[in-house]
């Protein structure tokens, strides 16, 4: 039986069968702190659109009358009526 190929080259004597172990730790890490990042901002932005949506809903109807207007004094002269 014929020994099948590998895709790795076989390991030296104390060395680590993965190629360049520090660099890829360090690239693992830096996944690793990228995603702990963009992870806290969109909590970030999920907690800020919440607030945003507990606000009530404005209201942009500029012939509504939310309040009652100030009285008028009485006065004597028809022009100050105006």
């Amino acid at each position: 039986m014929a020994e099948r190929p590998s895709a790795l080259p076989p390991a030296k004597q104390g060395s680590t069968a993965v190629p360049d172990n520090d660099n890829h730790t360090r690239r693992i890490h830096d996944e690793a702190a990228a995603i702990a990042r963009q992870s806290a901002y969109i909590r970030d932005l999920v907690a800020r659109s919440c607030e945003i949506l507990k606000q009530p809903v404005p209201d942009t109807f500029l012939g509504r009358r939310t309040h009652e207007p100030f009285p008028r004094e009485p006065s004597s002269s028809p022009e100050d009526e105006r």
